[in-house]
């Protein structure tokens, strides 16, 4: 009797500490100490700036920095990565940041790592992204970190115009695209040139992933050096998850796990959990009473 007492008394302080740290979390992330935009670009929760719980963990603390290439207008970054945001959406669980491309201005193959999402809560979203390959037959693909696995590439046509923006890489210009696999956080990009036509008259190769919305409407030149914008995806780790917020589901929202995607001997993300506000509710499931009746 005496232990059940106790098992009790533990499990209920577990649970009033669990408590306590969500009913905190939310009250700093509400609090007018913690800033909610940086430039133009609005910071929800749970990203944040701020001492304390201003974000659910360190994955999502943005830090805003002035930057005199734009006349000192600030610009927030993802701290963790140092990783321009360009903006953040909570209904699609995506933050759009910008991402450097790789060039190869020789003949000489090019094996560039993007490893600063690896093991990270967060994933090059597959339905927002695509792989382009410009220049005169470029050959680029990526590949695992480990260079075992190939998860797509594709080879530039020579001969064809330039790049004009709104035509996709359809077969009009020195341009191919291709998918990208789901849930991919980290990987080799390879520039394998075929012929120094580029070199000789001064062009390059590239490879990249991008927002293929924004490269369709957006894009026109690349040069070496310039960065894209592409989108993640992103979730709670379970730690942050379990302790700082506040359910699994209620009535206004509900939460799922999502799983980490396996090929071969490699997972390609950590498990996370992403929140939703249920239908006819709509703000921010992350926060207590953020998601609101929409019916008047």
């Amino acid at each position: 009797m005496v232990g059940r007492l106790v098992l009790w008394t533990i499990l209920s302080l577990l649970s009033i500490n669990s408590l306590a740290e969500a009913e905190a979390a939310a009250k700093l992330a509400k609090n007018s100490s913690c800033k909610d935009r940086c430039g133009g670009v609005h910071i929800p929760y749970p990203f944040g700036m701020g001492a304390g719980h201003c974000y659910v963990d360190n994955w999502f603390e943005i830090v805003c920095k002035k930057d005199s290439s734009t006349l000192g207008i600030p610009k927030p970054f993802l701290k963790r990565f140092n990783q321009e945001v360009l903006a953040i959406s909570i209904p699609e669980s995506t933050v759009r940041v910008s991402h450097r491309i790789t060039a190869s201005c020789s003949t000489t193959p090019v094996n560039e790592y993007n490893m600063e999402f690896e093991n990270s809560p967060f994933a090059f979203s597959e339905s927002n992204n695509t792989f382009v390959v410009m220049g005169c037959n470029n050959s680029a693909s990526m590949w695992s970190l480990d260079g075992r696995i190939i998860f797509g590439g594709c080879k530039s046509p020579c001969g064809r115009g330039r790049f004009i923006h709104g035509n996709r890489s359809n077969g009009t210009s020195n341009c191919c695209e291709t998918e990208i696999p789901y849930h991919l956080n980290a990987f080799i990009t390879t520039i394998e040139p075929k012929v120094s036509h580029n070199i000789v008259n001064g062009e390059c190769n590239y490879a990249f992933l991008v927002d293929k919305y924004w490269f369709q409407k957006y894009f026109t030149v690349p040069t070496p050096n310039i960065s894209v914008p592409v989108v993640l995806k992103w979730g709670i780790h379970p730690t942050s998850y379990s302790s700082k917020l506040h359910g699994p589901t209620s009535k206004q929202y509900q939460c799922h796990r999502n799983d980490p995607t396996l090929l071969g001997d490699h997972n390609f993300t950590i498990s996370t959990y992403t929140c939703a506000c249920a239908h006819g509710y709509k703000g921010n499931p992350y926060l207590p009473q953020g998601c609101q009746d929409t019916v008047d």
